[in-house]
């Protein structure tokens, strides 16, 4: 009977937790609205990750291997989707200016020197990439801002947040 009420006391207690803690904080816009309310394309990492701002020149160096760890020694793991979906797009075009056969180039001339270890991790969804970065916690993954889990830090682009003016990443 002893394990049929411990098991019972967890169970409650386990769906009383979301209730009775806070809620993390919003990532907010200047502009007023949420992070969460934008289709701009956000860079994610671990919320212990102790990066709060990249530049356009920091991410590029990133996603091309040849940044391959945070400040605090944590090696960066590059999360992308698989190529054709929008979010993967959008950062070949805007931030590294080249074809998806020129990206793939630059990964397998990175790996054949011995510069990288492996290649971006491809993750079928944007709900995969999260759940990535609970385990990696050097991960950075990329996806619409209506996507990001709130327990996840969005990472500035150049000062600015998706949702905000002059966003880089829209």
């Amino acid at each position: 009977m002893g394990k049929n009420i411990s098991f019972f006391s967890a169970f409650f207690l386990a769906a009383l937790l979301p209730v009775l803690s806070p809620a993390p904080p919003r990532t907010t816009a200047a502009s007023g609205g949420s992070v969460k309310e934008s289709a701009d394309l956000a860079v994610v990492v671990h919320p212990k990750t102790p990066v709060d701002n990249l530049t356009l020149k920091e991410l590029t160096k990133v996603l091309l291997g040849e940044q391959a760890k945070w400040k605090n020694n944590t090696k960066i793991v590059v999360i992308l989707r698989q190529p054709g979906v929008h979010e993967r797009t959008v950062l070949l075009e805007k931030v590294l200016h080249m074809t998806e056969q020129e990206f793939k180039q630059s990964w397998m001339a990175a790996l054949f020197r011995g510069e990288v270890d492996s290649e971006p991790f491809i993750a079928p969804s944007n709900g995969a990439a999260s759940n990535f970065l609970d385990v990696y916690p050097g991960g950075i993954a990329f996806m619409p801002g209506t996507d990001v889990r709130t327990d996840l830090k969005v990472l500035r682009i150049n000062g600015r947040l998706p949702g905000e003016s002059d966003y880089p990443l829209k």
